[in-house]
């Protein structure tokens, strides 16, 4: 299970770029090779979109499937 922390929160918004809540925020960082966003902390990789979810959502239950609305 993910340990949230501050540290991990500000890595995630240093690869966002500051834009209102409801709009679609675009990832900065690294893109796999599907076009996913992805980042490295503590030597583990977070697809961008499931680590979004955890902050503000919390942790994802098993079988959830996390999605984002604006398909970016």
């Amino acid at each position: 299970m993910l340990q949230m922390n501050e540290s991990l929160k500000a890595r995630f918004f240093s690869l966002t770029p500051s834009r209102p809540a409801e709009a679609c925020w675009d990832w900065c960082g690294h893109i796999n090779t599907q076009g996913y966003g992805k980042t490295k902390y503590k030597g583990k990789i977070y697809a961008a979109h499931r680590l979004s979810y955890q902050i503000h959502k919390g942790a994802i239950d098993d079988g959830l499937v996390v999605c984002h609305s604006c398909d970016n």
